[in-house]
């Protein structure tokens, strides 16, 4: 079994040899049918610009064996794609893939004007497509042309948390170059669970700090099933922004018109404590409805949910879990006409961490009849 690794960039390995995938979830090796250029199940797409697509089957694949997945492109950028199920919600992976890179006439020589990355959507849209797809893409193979064109390497993605039981990864293969072009290859495609526990964080978080696909450094999205499309953004934070510097914060969101079912969205992460001993938690929080509204609908027998929670075992998988102290006092602060939209400080009750680890919760909840805009802010660790 590979082991997965948890990591913060894309990683890439030069293979020179045969290396056979290690058990995981979820495995594409190339080796089956083809059909117009395409392995079984894969389709095409392209941005709509230059050349028409072109899939090649390649054989023989990486370590001379089988075959791969090839795509040239002379002008244009081109994709193919293929959603996989097998995923448990709320569980993290990462996607690995073998890639090599030509000029479009086989010349392993340094392609110009070209570009090769891969990627996943979460959640599992057919499509690249801008205004379709939540696609999140690993850009090192294009960075790696001078390193290795010619060679197999290897390249891991950033984890990622299953929304569901499917996902869709696309290659993305372009050039610029009409006369040399480019041929990317892939093979031993790898979807594995992340086995690595997350890395603790140290209090304070001000969020402050490079965001990636909507979401701050070290906390990862949670996702109750529902069928509304969960929406973690980057918003402008309750401080003052210092000189050339902008205060940033958390955002949880999800606009009426997106909502058909319910949503119940949110974010967790590790922080670093002293087991023992008792504490507090405090973070400042600005909420609305969709519409920048007075959270309040007569028609729901629940309501609108947004909270906040810690869980002393450190547990980051279930947000259901009843170890989760949670706070709904922003709740009921942000249903007050004229709370709406303003930030407020909030604080946890006094808890006892039961380790040198606690896990931290944001959390919204709504339906259809409405949607949720809340920010989150400046996370302090305190005492009683």
């Amino acid at each position: 079994m590979r082991k997965a690794v948890t990591v913060a960039a894309c990683l890439a390995l030069v293979s020179a040899i045969a290396v056979t995938p290690g058990w995981s979830d979820i495995t594409e090796n190339f080796d089956g049918t083809y059909k117009e250029g395409l392995a079984d199940g894969w389709t095409t797409e392209t941005d709509g610009w230059g050349n028409p697509p072109d899939p090649v089957p390649i054989m023989p694949g990486r370590g001379d064996t089988g075959s791969a997945q090839g795509l040239r492109a002379y002008k244009g950028t081109h994709y193919v794609l293929k959603t996989f199920s097998g995923l448990t919600a709320n569980k993290e992976y990462t996607v690995s893939v073998a890639v090599r890179t030509f000029y479009a006439d086989g010349s392993p020589r340094v392609p110009g004007s070209s570009w090769v990355e891969f990627g996943w959507d979460p959640q599992a849209r057919k499509t690249t497509q801008r205004f379709g797809s939540k696609m999140m893409w690993c850009l090192d193979p294009k960075q790696d042309f001078d390193n290795n064109a010619g060679n197999w390497v290897e390249y891991t993605g950033e984890p990622f948390t299953a929304l569901g039981p499917e996902v869709t990864i696309a290659f993305k293969v372009g050039s610029q170059d009409a006369k040399n072009g480019i041929m990317a290859q892939f093979d031993d495609l790898e979807i594995a669970p992340v086995t690595e526990p997350a890395k603790p964080a140290e209090f304070p978080d001000n969020f402050n700090t490079l965001f990636k696909r909507g979401v701050a450094p070290g906390w990862r999205p949670r996702f109750l099933p529902g069928g509304a499309n969960p929406r973690w953004q980057m918003a402008l934070g309750h401080g003052k922004s210092e000189p050339g510097k902008i205060d940033i914060a958390q955002r949880l969101y999800a606009s009426t018109e997106q909502l058909n079912l319910n949503i119940s969205i949110g974010l967790v992460k590790v922080f670093k404590v002293d087991p023992k001993k008792t504490y507090t938690l405090s973070i400042w929080i600005s909420a609305a409805d969709s519409n920048g509204k007075v959270l309040t609908d007569p028609n729901l027998d629940v309501g609108p949910m947004i909270r906040f929670g810690v869980d002393t075992t450190g547990q980051t998988a279930n947000s259901e879990a009843d170890t989760i102290l949670w706070s709904v006092e922003p709740t009921d602060h942000f249903m007050t006409e004229g709370n709406e939209n303003q930030w407020h400080q909030f604080k946890t009750e006094p808890f006892e961490a039961a380790k040198d680890t606690i896990s931290v919760w944001v959390w919204v909840d709504g339906d259809e009849k409405i949607g949720i805009d809340a920010k989150f802010d400046d996370l302090e660790l305190g005492t009683p």
